[in-house]
C-alpha cells in the first residue's frame, strides 16, 4: 500500500481541463489562508505567509501544452542554530511539456535521466492539469533546508566539553563500576 501524496493545493481552483484551454492561457493562482497553513503543516514550516503560482500554457502542436511556472513564497522557518523564526522569500521556477497520459510515451525498464536536456516532459492524466501539484512540487524544492539567522554561528566545544561528550568518558565510567 503506497502513501497519497501530499498536496494541500487540491482544490479546484488549482486544476485546468484541458479542453477549455484552447491555444493557452496565462494566470496565477494565490493560495489561501487554509492551504498556506497545510502547506506550513506538510513542511513542517513554523508559517507560511503567501504563496503564489503564475503560470503561462500555450498549446503544442499535436497534443499538450508547453508550461512555463514560477512559485514565489514568503516562509517562517526556525533557524537550525538558535531556532528562532527566519523569515525568508523563496522564488522556483519550472519549464515543462505537459503530455496528455493517452499521448505520453510509456516508460518501460530502467528510466534515465538527462539533466543537460532542457525538455522534460510530464503526462496528465483525464484532461485534468493539476497546477496545485506543480505548485507544491516547487514550493518544496524552493525552501532552504538550514535556514539560519544572520549572524548565528555555532559555538566551538570546549576542550572539557568534548571530553565529557566523547564516547569513551561514557566507558570509562562504566569500566569503573
Amino acid at each position: 500500500m503506497t502513501a497519497e501524496p501530499i498536496n494541500p493545493f487540491s482544490a479546484p481552483n488549482w486544476i485546468l481541463d484541458d479542453g477549455k484551454l484552447g491555444k493557452g492561457k496565462s494566470g496565477r493562482i494565490d493560495a489561501s489562508a487554509a492551504e498556506c497553513a497545510a502547506a506550513a503543516k506538510a513542511l513542517d514550516l513554523l508559517e507560511c505567509r503567501k504563496l503564489s503560482l503564475s503560470y503561462t500554457l500555450k498549446a503544442m502542436p499535436v497534443a499538450g501544452f508547453r508550461m512555463r511556472a514560477e512559485v514565489t513564497a514568503e516562509v517562517v522557518q526556525a533557524c537550525v542554530i538558535t531556532t528562532e523564526p527566519v523569515v525568508s522569500t523563496t522564488r522556483e521556477e519550472v519549464d515543462v511539456d505537459l503530455l496528455p497520459a493517452s499521448v505520453a510515451p510509456p516508460v518501460a525498464g530502467e528510466v534515465s535521466f538527462d539533466p543537460l536536456n532542457d525538455s522534460d516532459s510530464e503526462s496528465y492524466a483525464d484532461g485534468k492539469i493539476d497546477l496545485g501539484q506543480y505548485a507544491f512540487e516547487l514550493f518544496s524544492t524552493s525552501i532552504d533546508p538550514y535556514p539560519r539567522k544572520p549572524g548565528s554561528e555555532l559555538a566551538e566545544p570546549s576542550a572539557d566539553d568534548r571530553a565529557k561528550l566523547s564516547p569513551f568518558a561514557v566507558l570509562g565510567k562504566l569500566k569503573g563500576k
